[in-house]
């Protein structure tokens, strides 16, 4: 199903600040704070990092995506295709096979992952993985329970391995992003809460952003 997503960038140590609008406005904890770790994927001359630059109307993104501790066996991790038109966006979501994860895992065996999935095709087998993402999620939901809104700060980012594994460092993002989603049928709805909340409108992009800050 196609929802809308609104993205607003603070800066960190304005976090504390919206946290306290939230319970005011209605607002509560939908589920408990947790990790959510990525692993992206783009084609050799990097179309999806260009779609997004250029803010295409439609783009994709694919990555592999899973929750708690970044390193070690990845038990249920989920590949998901995002696509998104103007700021309505939907996902595909297949299971991708259990793996181990640390720093002397090679490229060429993540390579491999996005192809492992049971709706393996050609250009899932093209593609290179490109960026590594971590980041602390906070989920809340409206007393309408109509908007829903994560909070994700402790942003960073890492290069992807080469041959014998991964010999860069984590890139810290010290801004927040904040994303409001809702049914279309409820923008006027998204609109005030985004008002009362103080929130900007803003393009941010992790995978964007973090390509260009572990210099691709």
């Amino acid at each position: 199903m196609s929802r809308h997503e609104r993205k607003y960038t603070l800066p960190g140590y304005l976090a504390g600040d919206l946290a306290a609008r939230l319970r005011p406005a209605g607002w509560r904890r939908a589920h408990p704070p947790r990790y959510v770790n990525s692993l992206y994927f783009d084609g050799v001359e990097r179309p999806r990092y260009l779609e997004n630059v250029e803010g295409l109307g439609w783009r994709n993104k694919i990555r592999i995506r899973w929750y708690g501790d970044f390193w070690g066996q990845i038990d249920t991790p989920v590949l998901e295709v995002k696509l998104k038109a103007g700021h309505a966006g939907s996902k595909r979501r297949w299971s991708v096979p259990a793996f181990d994860l640390d720093k002397r895992t090679p490229r060429q065996a993540l390579r491999r992952l996005p192809s492992a999935v049971e709706a393996g095709t050609d250009e899932l087998r093209r593609l290179d993985v490109v960026l590594a993402t971590r980041y602390r999620r906070r989920y809340y939901t409206s007393r309408s329970l109509r908007l829903r809104l994560t909070v994700d700060d402790k942003v960073a980012y890492l290069r992807p391995p080469g041959p014998r594994g991964f010999t860069s460092i984590w890139r810290r993002d010290y801004d927040c992003v904040i994303e409001l989603k809702y049914d279309v049928d409820h923008e006027p709805e998204a609109h005030l809460m985004a008002q009362r909340l103080g929130l900007r409108l803003t393009r941010n992009s992790k995978f964007a952003k973090g390509l260009e800050s572990t210099r691709f």
